[in-house]
């Protein structure tokens, strides 16, 4: 799915575009779903899927509050993304050169999108383009299964560790072992712990 963001939308715009991002995955919920486009997001810090460091539920900037209804709703449909760091738009104002991250791709399986390479923008454009490589096939026979990603925000800290106390022995199984077999012990038991961490 492509898509354009515009800065400008009304609440309700803003609002209609997040719910039909919720329809679209929800509908594709069984299928691999990639979407793409400028999201206009600038104040959004991808490498930490957070709006602004120090946003704040009661801060009166609309924009802001947009933006951070966005993050919520990636962050709950357990999409993810490529771009965390590269600047896709550089527009010259005033004779300093301005970078910021607006385009996105977001999917819903990390193994997607097997790389992408930034391209110089076409025609005027100030936007990069974004070659995308996807890890796909001309045929495919059934469904692919999909791993959908762990919401580590449904789980709280008392739950872990009221599971890792009431059903993990922290023992070993042998004061023989060596630290390869120790080490490989330990994460099987810390992948118990990830296992009960709910996935959407």
């Amino acid at each position: 799915m492509c898509i354009q963001i515009d800065p400008s939308l009304s609440e309700k715009q803003n609002d209609r575009i997040i719910k039909f991002i919720y329809d679209i995955c929800h509908v594709s919920n069984s299928y691999e779903t990639l979407i793409v486009g400028d999201f206009n997001l600038p104040d959004v810090s991808w490498e930490h899927s957070i709006c602004l460091e120090n946003f704040r539920e009661d801060s009166v900037n609309k924009l802001l509050h947009q933006q951070a209804q966005f993050v919520e709703c990636f962050n709950e449909l357990g999409l993810s993304w490529s771009l965390t760091t590269e600047p896709t738009r550089r527009k010259s104002v005033g004779g300093k050169m301005q970078e910021s991250l607006l385009d996105q791709l977001l999917m819903n399986n990390d193994g997607l999108v097997c790389g992408y390479q930034m391209k110089s923008p076409l025609g005027k454009s100030d936007h990069s383009c974004i070659k995308v490589d996807l890890g796909v096939t001309g045929y495919i026979s059934s469904v692919p299964n999909i791993s959908k990603k762990q919401k580590w925000s449904k789980i709280t800290s008392d739950e872990i560790m009221d599971f890792s106390i009431n059903n993990i022995d922290w023992n070993y199984s042998s004061d023989q072992l060596s630290s390869e077999d120790m080490l490989k012990e330990i994460e099987e038991k810390l992948k118990e712990i990830s296992d009960i961490v709910p996935r959407m």
